[in-house]
C-alpha cells in the first residue's frame, strides 16, 4: 500500500486536495502526524491565517480522498512545541514516514534532505513562479486612494487624496463581518505564499504584516485590537529627486559622503517618497546603500534591507555601505542605531516623525545616549506636503551646538551644556 505522509508545509499550500482534484496523487492511504494537527491547532488558536488555512484543507483531503485518512502518533509535548522552529517537530513526521514505510511529502527543502539522509522515500514539491493575483482588497483602490483600513463589524475607511490633503472617507454604509474579514485576510496570506516576489515582513501572535504587489498590508489580532483588522497601504509611486525643489548648495551637501541627514515632518509629509528618491539618486551614482529599521517604510526591492539586530554593526562594516537609510526612527534601537553608526564614521539618514526642528531635537538628545545632536547629525530636512519645506545645517561648537538656516545662516538654536 502506498502512504503519502505529509509535513506542514504541504499542509498550508493546499497541495494534497490540488492533487487529487487533478487526479494526480497516485497513494492509497494519506497519514496525517498529530503533530501537525497540533501545530496548526495553536496557529488557528493565534488566529493566525496559516492555522485556519491548513485545517480546512485537512478538511478538503478527508473529503476528497473518501475518508482514505489516517491520524497517527501522539501529540508534541512542552518540548517539541517549543523546539518546534529548530525541527523537532518535523523530526517526529519523519519518524512516522519511516516506521509506515510511507513517502513524506513536503515543500521544505531541509525536511527533505534530512529524510533522504535517513533513507526514507521523499517528494519535495517546488512551488512554480507564478505572477502576482490581484488581491480581493484591491477592489476598495481607485487612483486616489493612500490606504485602506477594514475592521469587523465597521464599514470599510480609505484615506484618500495626495500627500498633505489626504482624508478619511468612508466607502460604504455596509459593515464586515468578522468571517468576512477573515477570508480577505486568508486571501493575502494565500497570495503571499504563491507569489515569490512578495514576503512576510514579520508573523506574531497578534499581527502580521506582509508586502505583496503594490501593497505593505498589516493584519491585526485580538488582544492588540479588539477586533479582527487589516491596514493596507498603497507603495506609492517613486517621484525623481529632480522634481524636488533643491538648491545645488543642498544637493552638494546631501551627496557629500560624510555628511549624516535627519529627515523629519509629520505623517503624510513624503518623507518617505523623498528618501526613495534620493537612494534612487545615490544609486545611481555608484553608491552602495542599504536600508535597516523596524518598520521597513522605504524599502525598495533593489535595496538590501536589513532587520535591526545584535550583530547588525558587524554585517554594516563587512558590507560597507556609504549610506545607511534608518525607516522611521521609532524606539530606542532605532536611535542608538543612528548613533553608533554617525559615530563610527558611517553617513546615516534617518526618518523621524516630527513638526518642527525644535520637537525633532528634543525627541534625539531624549532618546539617544547622547544630548549633543551636533555628533550624529550635519542636515536637518523639514518635509511638508510632499515638498521640501525647511533645511537646516547642524554645527558643534566649544560649549554645544547650533542649528542654523541652511542658506541664510540664521541661527534657530543655539545649545550650550
Amino acid at each position: 500500500m502506498r502512504k503519502a505522509i505529509p509535513d506542514t508545509s504541504v499542509i498550508i499550500e493546499s497541495l494534497i486536495s490540488k492533487q487529487i482534484k487533478n487526479k494526480k496523487f497516485n497513494f492509497d492511504k494519506v497519514i496525517i502526524h498529530e503533530a501537525v494537527l497540533a501545530e496548526l491547532e495553536s496557529q488557528a488558536n493565534k488566529n493566525k491565517e496559516t492555522g485556519i488555512l491548513g485545517l480546512e484543507e485537512i478538511e478538503r483531503i478527508r473529503l476528497l480522498s473518501k475518508n482514505k485518512v489516517e491520524f497517527k502518533g501522539n501529540r508534541p509535548g512542552d518540548f517539541e512545541i517549543k523546539f518546534a522552529k529548530s525541527g523537532e517537530i518535523d523530526s517526529l513526521i519523519r519518524d512516522l514516514a519511516y516506521k509506515e514505510n510511507g513517502t513524506l511529502i513536503t515543500a521544505d527543502v531541509v525536511q527533505s534532505k534530512v529524510a533522504k539522509a535517513k533513507g526514507i522515500k521523499v517528494i519535495l514539491f517546488k512551488f512554480p513562479t507564478q505572477k502576482s493575483k490581484k488581491l480581493l482588497v484591491e477592489k476598495y483602490f481607485d487612483k486616489n486612494t493612500y490606504s485602506v483600513h477594514i475592521k469587523e463589524n465597521c464599514p470599510v475607511f480609505a484615506r484618500k487624496g495626495i500627500l498633505g490633503l489626504i482624508k478619511y472617507k468612508k466607502l460604504s454604509k455596509k459593515t464586515l463581518s468578522k468571517d468576512a474579514v477573515q477570508n480577505l485576510s486568508k486571501d493575502i496570506v494565500e497570495s503571499v505564499k504563491m507569489d515569490s516576489s512578495a514576503f512576510i515582513e514579520s508573523d506574531r501572535k497578534t499581527n502580521t504584516v506582509l508586502r505583496i504587489n503594490d501593497f505593505r498590508i498589516a493584519i491585526i489580532r485580538p488582544p492588540l485590537s479588539n477586533g479582527y483588522e487589516i491596514v493596507i497601504q498603497k507603495i506609492l509611486k517613486k517621484p525623481h529627486f529632480a522634481n524636488y525643489k533643491i538648491s545645488s548648495k543642498l544637493t552638494s551637501a546631501l551627496f557629500r559622503s560624510k555628511n549624516s541627514v535627519l529627515v523629519i515632518g509629520l505623517h503624510d509629509s513624503g518623507k518617505s517618497s523623498f528618501v526613495r528618491s534620493y537612494a534612487k539618486k545615490l544609486s545611481e551614482q555608484n553608491k552602495k546603500v542599504v536600508f535597516t529599521g523596524n518598520q521597513r517604510v522605504s524599502i525598495l526591492n533593489n535595496f538590501s534591507h536589513y532587520s535591526i539586530c545584535p550583530e547588525l554593526m558587524e554585517i554594516l562594516s563587512l558590507v560597507k555601505p556609504d549610506k545607511v537609510i534608518i525607516d522611521e526612527i521609532v524606539n530606542g534601537d532605532e536611535y542608538k542605531l543612528f548613533n553608533d553608526l554617525s559615530s563610527s564614521g558611517v553617513c546615516v539618514v534617518g526618518l523621524m516623525s516630527s513638526d518642527s526642528v525644535l520637537n525633532a531635537i528634543e525627541k534625539f538628545t531624549k532618546k539617544s545616549d547622547s544630548k549633543i545632536i551636533s555628533n550624529f547629525v550635519d542636515l536637518i530636512i523639514l518635509m511638508n506636503k510632499g515638498n521640501i519645506d525647511k533645511y537646516y545645517k547642524v554645527k558643534k561648537t566649544v560649549k554645544g551646538f547650533v542649528i542654523s538656516d541652511f542658506n541664510s545662516e540664521k541661527i534657530i538654536l543655539e545649545h550650550n551644556d
